[in-house]
């Protein structure tokens, strides 16, 4: 054996000692304590990691975040409405040409010659070298070149993305504030504020819209990225988290469009940051109507941006489908929503996807009578779907069930629900022999003006069911909803239904038990007016006879 080998030799009492030891020492560890500490350490770094449930807003709080996003928009529309002014200025446009002389390109023949795109290009790459320092903000150079087209006789509009502040209350937000200002925080935020300032030039993203008058289209056109005709790369440029909401384009006699499915890459994830989607569609209508403008081309482009829109494929994930704007999963229906065609439009995980345009909302029998409207015999027995009870019958009015019962009113374990496609329209039962027909409780319903009797008519004035009752003729208090007074639910009662042929009457005593009324009041008032002037001059008369007595006091 070698001197190598002997040196790393044992013996056999050696090796024994060693393993006697091994054990000893794993005999002293207490394992279960040592569990405990490694499933503590897992249990503190998934804590870490799980997200922090959001705080949900009130009702008041999101109104006023509702109002914030509005106003915010509107400042922010106004404020691009003021450039495309600044691009209409003719000395701004006189200065621009004067420029464009001394270039090697002729834009006039160039636009009539080439592609209008192309000829675009040429001008872009024109216009950065006669601005090539680039000391300015990158809207500026967006409003000169907007006002350069408008020189150069081409129908142009600038077009701008609008984000409007989206607040969202959490803890995270909350606990910021409770943290002490240590040297390294304010260090920390001096520094954020820095890079703010210097990300500010970048804020507005502006860019113009050319007419092509031989295709009818516009052209996107964006100076400050080169960009050409390439509406769908924009949008990626801000980022996966900065997806554009709104996109409005500002045509040189005020008119305004909304392109947002033009540039945005999906729809379905602007829509969620549209808070004010149908209100922003009506003060542009309005605007529009002040503008005097014509409604063909602006009617055929709506056209055409809807049907961008429709482009869009399915989702790829379960969220997609909860706020989409054309399929739907039936896993995300509300308790009073079903789908009506069932019509399956595709596979998503083994789901079936519907249109979410079929999808109908459902009341129940009741508030269908209410709607003026009312279920169709055939249908009684077919519900489109069953609601359970979710609330205490007792604490609902006579005769309301809220969905949870029956036609008949009467409790029970669940309540049916019907589309629109099973009811029809209400029909009032008619006047017979003049006499108004009453419910059991002695009064009538009456939801809208489709409930009203044929033959009757709702008088809605001040006492005039006790000059109703004083005349003899027959009437029934007219029952319009319910209301909570000292905590019980009660019957809101506003006029009265009478027949159409004592309307006339009934309307006479009216007025002339209002005369009667009004003269009773100002022969009321005469009677104090002359109480208090007596008293006065009794007094006066009663301190000049102590004067004279007594003399001046």
């Amino acid at each position: 054996m070698d001197d190598d080998e002997e040196e790393f030799a044992y013996s056999e009492g050696e090796l024994d000692d060693e393993e006697e030891d091994d054990v000893d020492w794993e005999d002293q560890i207490d394992w279960d304590q040592v569990n405990q500490s490694l499933a503590e350490q897992d249990a503190a770094s998934v804590a870490r990691k799980r997200r922090r449930a959001p705080i949900r807003l009130t009702k008041d709080e999101k109104e006023r975040e509702k109002a914030l996003h509005q106003t915010h928009l509107l400042v922010l529309l106004a404020t691009r409405i003021k450039w495309s002014t600044v691009s209409r200025s003719q000395l701004l446009r006189g200065l621009l040409l004067s420029l464009t002389a001394g270039s090697d390109v002729d834009f006039f023949a160039e636009m009539k010659q080439q592609p209008l795109s192309y000829s675009l290009e040429l001008l872009v790459r024109c216009l950065m070298n006669f601005f090539f320092a680039r000391k300015g903000r990158d809207y500026e150079l967006t409003v000169l070149f907007a006002a350069l087209c408008g020189a150069l006789q081409l129908r142009y509009r600038l077009t701008c993305a609008l984000d409007p502040l989206l607040v969202q209350k959490g803890k995270a937000f909350e606990s910021s504030f409770k943290q002490k200002p240590t040297k390294r925080r304010r260090a920390r935020k001096i520094a954020d504020t820095i890079l703010k300032k210097k990300k500010k030039i970048g804020v507005f993203w502006l860019w113009c819209e050319v007419l092509d008058e031989k295709t009818k289209s516009w052209i996107h056109v964006d100076v400050v990225r080169r960009l050409v005709g390439r509406p769908q790369e924009v949008e990626p440029l801000r980022g996966k988290a900065a997806r554009f909401s709104y996109v409005i384009s500002i045509q040189d006699n005020e008119l305004l469009v909304d392109v947002t499915s033009r540039y945005t890459v999906q729809w379905s994830k602007s829509l969620e940051l549209r808070l004010a989607d149908s209100w922003l569609k009506q003060v542009i209508e309005r605007f529009n109507d002040d503008a005097m403008i014509q409604r063909g081309a602006l009617e055929d482009e709506k056209k055409s941006l809807e049907t961008l829109k429709l482009d869009e494929g399915m989702p790829t994930s379960v969220e997609g489908f909860r706020k989409h704007h054309l399929y739907c999963l039936e896993r995300h229906l509300g308790q009073l929503e079903c789908l009506h065609p069932r019509k399956v439009v595709g596979l998503f995980n083994g789901q079936p996807v519907f249109l979410r345009e079929h999808i109908q909302p459902l009341q129940s029998a009741f508030k269908w009578r209410r709607l003026g409207r009312v279920v169709k015999e055939s249908e009684r027995e077919k519900p489109a779907k069953w609601k359970s009870r979710g609330s205490d019958p007792s604490s609902k009015p006579a005769g309301e069930s809220d969905g949870s019962d029956g036609e008949d009113g009467k409790s029970g374990a669940g309540g049916a629900l019907f589309g629109l496609w099973q009811t029809t329209e209400f029909e009032p039962p008619p006047m017979v022999d003049g006499r108004v027909p009453k419910n059991q409780y002695g009064n009538i319903e009456i939801w809208s003006s489709a409930h009203v009797p044929r033959g009757a008519v709702h008088l809605r004035l001040p006492r005039i069911d006790t000059i109703a009752e004083s005349l003899g003729i027959d009437f029934a208090p007219a029952v319009v909803g319910f209301e909570v007074r000292n905590g019980r639910t009660m019957p809101k009662v506003a006029g009265i239904i009478v027949a159409q042929s004592h309307e006339a009457t009934l309307l006479d005593a009216h007025a002339e038990r209002q005369q009667q009324t009004i003269e009773k009041a100002i022969e009321h008032n005469c009677k104090l007016v002359l109480k208090r002037w007596a008293k006065l001059t009794k007094r006066l008369l009663l301190r000049q006879r102590l004067e004279d007595d007594y003399g001046a006091v």
